[in-house]
């Protein structure tokens, strides 16, 4: 928490003329102060061109920290719904716990939110957009199905989805009709 005079001048406290503390709290986003630590990453896929009716796995992260969570603050998801009306919904789906792809993917950087040094580091792969998706192994435990509407999707996790040290996420994308998709993840590690 951080102390503020109640009139929000930016002055730590004042006292009013019956000599009582006039101050408001208010609370500080953990996210915010992982990014001034470097510790914030936005987590981008390209644009990519999916088959119809096919799932496809375009993106995987994967926690690499031995003792640290990372945190998923912000998932956002666009679509162009299909290639005739465009109108169509697309079905995402989040897999936890999914082994790392094999085929079909490309290591792709996070990009820090702070252009710092000393930048931490975290694992994230996309589909390299030439076969037919993302390949694993194991697949993993479906963690939640959803339903994209056409434009651009915030899913803003009231709660913030932990990822604990060494689990993974995957997600897919699915359409009626062939479609582009993207998306972006915002995390920090906590």
């Amino acid at each position: 928490m951080k102390l503020e005079d109640g009139a929000g001048t930016g002055v730590l406290a004042k006292v009013d003329s019956g000599q009582r503390l006039q101050v408001a709290a208010i609370s500080s986003d953990r996210a915010e102060q992982a990014n001034v630590d470097l510790q914030a990453f936005v987590m981008s896929t390209d644009i990519f061109t999916i088959a119809a009716s096919t799932e496809t796995k375009v993106a995987y992260i994967s926690n690499g920290e031995a003792s640290r969570d990372l945190i998923i603050d912000l998932e956002r998801y666009y679509t162009t719904g299909g290639n005739t009306n465009f109108d169509r919904p697309v079905i995402m789906r989040c897999y936890i716990n999914a082994s790392e792809p094999n085929t079909n993917n490309v290591l792709k950087d996070p990009i820090g939110t702070n252009t710092g040094t000393g930048q931490a580091s975290a694992d994230f792969e996309v589909w390299d957009g030439v076969g037919s998706g993302l390949v694993q192994t194991a697949t993993g435990d479906n963690l939640g199905t959803s339903i994209i509407t056409i434009g651009s999707t915030d899913n803003r996790i009231p709660s913030k989805l932990i990822l604990g040290p060494a689990k993974t996420l995957t997600w897919s994308f699915e359409c009626a009709e062939a479609c582009d998709v993207a998306m972006q993840v915002y995390v920090h590690l906590s």
